[in-house]
């Protein structure tokens, strides 16, 4: 019988691991949901514990935007209609028309809603320039490396891989990828302004039309996974209700958008050593 030539107890070689074995393993992503790595009970605490996210304007042009778009979807799918063709079915178109009373009406009321969306975003853009505005710039369209990363990896989620998330701000990546979305609502505005009012030669005015379609189904599309993301996936439903009352746990803010977290936790910490010195000096 041969003797191994390993005389080390059993139990000092087991709690030792072959560190070259861990060294040739493939590393894990850098992205956790806890990566400061807090204990349950603060997880816990941080749960009850609400931040603010949105201002009380930014949520009212977004239910502002949900109204007029609803609105504007109802009014202009009644709208397209033809001898062999119609985009809803009869049945709906009869029931707009009996509230209405005829297209022209329909179209009237359809081209002021449009009108009315328009002055209210300019009124937003002048007079929000610096406090509203300026901040969806940063915060909704501007990406980095990180939100790229993120929508490389998400995919792989939704493909079944396993792949962590990487950190992210106060709007994730698929937010400001919808984001660039809702600024493709300016050409819907302009070619619906184009084709209300016949601006422009006719050729302009012609194919004002199908990129009005095309535009307005971007813009469905976009909603549909909006809509979904926002109000029925179980781990994004704060973010819904972020947009009635206007917060969100820290808990969530610290898993789903933890750079905006630690901003925020930064802010409070300034705020925190102004007040003491406030305090000291009187």
């Amino acid at each position: 019988m041969t003797i191994s030539s390993n005389t080390k107890p059993l139990a000092e070689r087991l709690e030792k691991p072959n560190m070259t074995t861990l060294n040739e393993a493939k590393p894990r992503p850098p992205y956790r949901r806890n990566p400061e790595g807090f204990s349950v009970a603060r997880r816990e605490a941080m749960a009850y514990r609400f931040i603010k996210k949105h201002h009380v304007v930014a949520m009212l042009l977004h239910w502002f935007n949900a109204v007029v778009w609803l609105g504007e979807l109802v009014t202009g799918a009644a709208l397209v209609v033809a001898d062999k063709y119609r985009f809803v079915p009869s049945r709906f178109n009869e029931i707009l028309l009996g509230v209405f009373g005829s297209r022209a009406e329909l179209l009237t009321l359809h081209i002021g809603i449009g009108v009315l969306w328009v002055a209210v975003l300019l009124i937003y853009g002048v007079f929000g320039f610096k406090t509203y505005f300026l901040n969806f710039l940063r915060n909704d369209l501007v990406m980095d490396r990180d939100d790229l990363s993120w929508l490389k990896n998400k995919l792989r989620q939704i493909l079944g891989l396993d792949y962590r998330l990487p950190e992210q701000d106060i709007y994730n990546a698929g937010q400001k990828c919808y984001a660039w979305v809702v600024v493709g609502t300016l050409g819907i505005a302009i070619t619906g302004f184009v084709m209300a009012f016949h601006l422009g030669p006719l050729w302009l005015i012609q194919w004002s039309i199908p990129v009005h379609f095309a535009l307005v189904g971007a813009i469905v599309a976009g909603l549909v996974i909006h809509i979904y993301m926002g109000a029925i996936l179980p781990e994004e439903r704060p973010a819904f209700f972020s947009m009635l009352h206007g917060r969100v746990n820290e808990l969530y803010a610290y898993e789903h958008h933890t750079k905006w977290w630690r901003s925020y936790k930064e802010d409070e910490r300034r705020l925190r050593d102004r007040l003491v010195e406030e305090e000291v000096r009187d």
